[in-house]
């Protein structure tokens, strides 16, 4: 892994530890805003604008962070539970179904 996607990583980590960590909505808003902050700062996405004024953006080093992240807790899940792999995305598939209603 490279040097950015550990950056974006660990501010996607910032981010979720301050909304998992805080009751305070005021702290909460400005630790968001601080990991937000630090993902513009290493490019978590990449914006570019071509010479007709097109926007584009690069979502890679944000998903390719986020991926290793998944990776690190089904690892951790699978070694902790006994479960296969495969039954633990099944149940986060059926948790985003519920979340998603």
């Amino acid at each position: 892994m490279n040097q950015t996607t550990r950056d974006i990583a660990r501010a996607l980590l910032d981010l979720y530890s301050a909304h998992a960590t805080s009751e305070d909505a005021a702290e909460e808003h400005a630790a968001f805003d601080t990991a937000m902050r630090r993902l513009n700062d290493v490019e978590g996405v990449i914006a570019t604008m071509d010479d007709d004024g097109h926007l584009s953006l690069d979502f890679t080093p944000i998903l390719t962070a986020s991926n290793i992240i998944l990776l690190w807790a089904l690892d951790k899940l699978v070694d902790e539970t006994g479960m296969p792999e495969g039954a633990l995305l099944f149940d986060l598939r059926e948790f985003l179904e519920r979340v998603g209603r």
